[in-house]
């Protein structure tokens, strides 16, 4: 069999791989810094995100996803993810509190966590600035591992800002820590 046949072949078994279990992306921008593309880096994060969790709906606060923009539906984002249905959410730099409603989460990126300053504060589009809480259906995948640049090789971090969640349902606690039970789910 030449080569032009069996790549031909193997064409649509790559697509479904990359559409159904993992995939490359490249992280754009300083939102999820210090996670994702530290400074003093001069290249992008190419990272690898699994996207078997969603189609099984293991997804848990913290877990750094990629997702459809809310308002760009061709940009495909990354942020962390803050809270989840029924949870609430306190709004930094501000004294508002905010319920996820069913079926969405809550996104931010990791820079204006740690910045959150009034200068710093829109650094990232995400649900704080921009889009409230996402529908889960949005969710594409989970990022679960830095592939470039060498020197940053390893796994994504997956944790919580502390103060964060105010309140969580009691589903959402329980999902919580049936995740901590068994860290290596995936």
């Amino acid at each position: 069999m030449s080569f032009f046949r069996r790549t031909v072949m193997w064409l649509p078994v790559g697509f479904a791989f990359t559409d159904i279990v993992a995939g490359f992306h490249r992280c754009v921008g300083p939102s999820m810094m210090p996670a994702l593309n530290p400074p003093g880096f001069s290249s992008e994060d190419l990272i690898l995100a699994e996207r078997l969790s969603f189609r099984l709906y293991k997804y848990h606060r913290g877990d750094v996803v990629l997702f459809r923009s809310p308002t760009h539906p061709n940009e495909t984002l990354i942020k962390r993810i803050i809270g989840l249905e029924g949870d609430w959410i306190s709004i930094p730099n501000s004294s508002k509190i905010e319920r996820i409603p069913k079926g969405h989460c809550w996104v931010e990126g990791d820079n204006n966590t740690n910045n959150a300053s009034e200068e710093n504060f829109n650094l990232s589009d995400d649900s704080r600035t921009q889009y409230g809480p996402i529908p889960l259906a949005l969710l594409k995948g989970r990022a679960i591992w830095i592939c470039y640049p060498f020197s940053r090789w390893g796994a994504v971090e997956s944790g919580l800002p502390k103060g964060r969640v105010l309140a969580m349902t009691s589903s959402s606690a329980s999902s919580l820590s049936s995740k901590n039970a068994d860290e290596s789910w995936w």
